[in-house]
């Protein structure tokens, strides 16, 4: 039962970025893990790039994408003291408002 929660979950934060968010944007996605949501909305084409504080899971991310035929740029970061070495302040203040938006994830979740 929970894994049915976890992928009906998935698949409601995939379904809510490409509602919200078109492929001409770039997406960093922090926290990335083992490139959950990257590698499926790379192979859906959007621009994204993946960081994450865990070498191994970057490690993983990689080799998952190798096999998925898709090139993401992964990276080893820390989201919490680094971010403003990723993105520009412009960028950060998109960021703000997104979060605004993605309240709407919440409603999203179980339809």
């Amino acid at each position: 039962m929970a894994s049915l929660m976890k992928k009906g979950r998935h698949n409601a934060t995939l379904r809510f970025i490409q509602k919200e968010i078109s492929k001409d944007k770039k997406i960093l996605d922090l926290a990335c893990g083992y490139g959950r949501l990257t590698i499926p909305l790379a192979k859906k084409g959007y621009n994204i790039e993946g960081i994450d504080l865990a070498p191994n899971f970057i490690k993983d991310a990689k080799k998952i994408a190798k096999k998925e035929k898709v090139n993401i740029k992964f990276r080893i970061g820390n989201m919490k003291s680094n971010l403003r070495s990723y993105i520009s302040k412009k960028d950060v203040s998109k960021f703000k408002k997104q979060l605004d938006k993605n309240k709407r994830l919440e409603e999203l979740r179980w339809n």
